[in-house]
């Protein structure tokens, strides 16, 4: 089931967060502007208490970040997490913790 775009105010730049539900994962695709677009693609698996991690489209800013939200919500969901990342510029950690509150928020 596709989600509604949840839509976050943050220094100033606005970010939408629109994610995707399975019975084995979750797809999140995150975006800078008010434009969705897809961005560099981070995938991360948890197989028992180890989560493995892979980028699969590299993106111009913002690839770490991508990396560490795909493990994190591998890690808090028990499976496969997909990571659509899209910004305009650099993020810093304050972003970078903001975002991942926001998709820890929305992990069941």
């Amino acid at each position: 089931m596709i989600h509604n775009p949840k839509t976050i105010e943050i220094n100033s730049r606005t970010f939408s967060i629109q994610h995707m539900q399975f019975n084995n994962g979750l797809f999140f695709s995150i975006w800078e502007g008010s434009e969705q677009k897809i961005g560099g693609l981070s995938l991360a698996v948890k197989v028992m208490e180890q989560v493995t991690s892979s980028t699969i489209l590299p993106v111009k800013y913002g690839e770490t970040f991508g990396l560490m939200l795909a493990e994190t919500v591998a890690s808090a969901s028990d499976g496969i997490s997909l990571i659509s990342l899209f910004v305009s510029s650099e993020l810093d950690n304050f972003i970078f913790q903001r975002i991942q509150k926001e998709l820890f928020d929305i992990i069941p």
